[in-house]
């Protein structure tokens, strides 16, 4: 992994790292990879207009009823916008919130993500809970995170921290969120160190199979612990009863 980090040269447009000796074997491996990300985002496309309905005219719901409406995060309609990494676990991201609208696009820098989550709100179509991926393709800056929170409103928005790159935008996403009552971290970064070998495509960026369901996991989790939903108490229930 420090070697890998040492040959990094540069993050690309595309969704990959660029690095300046990559076998022809990884290259080929990456286009593979690319091509196989690539024909999710089509999936993902057709989906979209029926989830996008299902979240038109949605008001922000208070965090009360949130907590009476809700088991976990799962049962919510969920607005995921991303780059290509949400889009590998798209599959995955589908089974555990079959109510989500997920718009995930390859190698998408977060001026488009902002621009895609602004004609969400433009149309009133965002729902209750905003996930967001944002930081792979391109760096970041404190102005453009609060701007994404702006668009938000009053909505918890959440954002999942990046495996893989070089830039700082798990540190700029960490640092303006915590400004904000209503603006979280998801540590998928540090779920991917932990498990690189099990979770992390030959690209050392993109989520497996087994990943992608980590991840998507990983999101359901989070959220209905810092919403703090009835799930959540459940298993607090739980651990209590343990002791």
């Amino acid at each position: 992994m420090i070697v890998f980090s040492i040959l990094m040269l540069v993050l690309t447009g595309t969704g990959f790292v660029t690095t300046l000796f990559v076998p022809r074997s990884m290259r080929k491996e990456q286009r593979r990879i690319e091509e196989i990300i690539r024909q999710k985002q089509e999936e993902a496309a057709k989906a979209r207009e029926e989830a996008k309905a299902k979240a038109a005219g949605n008001k922000p719901l208070t965090l009360a009823e949130m907590q009476d409406l809700y088991d976990d995060a799962s049962e919510m309609n969920i607005i995921m916008v991303g780059d290509s990494v949400m889009l590998a676990a798209y599959d995955a991201l589908q089974a555990q919130f079959p109510n989500a609208y997920i718009d995930a696009v390859f190698g998408r820098a977060i001026g488009e993500s902002t621009q895609a989550l602004q004609d969400l709100a433009d149309k009133n179509q965002l729902s209750t809970v905003v996930v967001l991926s944002v930081g792979t393709n391109s760096t970041i800056t404190d102005d453009q995170v609060e701007k994404l929170i702006d668009i938000c409103g009053e909505r918890p928005v959440f954002f999942i921290t990046t495996y893989g790159v070089t830039n700082d935008s798990n540190k700029k996403q960490a640092e303006v969120a915590a400004k904000h009552d209503n603006a979280y971290i998801i540590d998928w970064e540090s779920l991917a160190m932990e498990h690189m070998n099990e979770y992390i495509l030959a690209d050392h960026l993109h989520p497996n199979e087994e990943g992608s369901k980590a991840y998507a996991k990983l999101i359901d989790d989070e959220i209905t612990k810092d919403l703090d939903l009835k799930g959540h108490n459940d298993e607090a229930d739980k651990d209590k009863t343990k002791e």
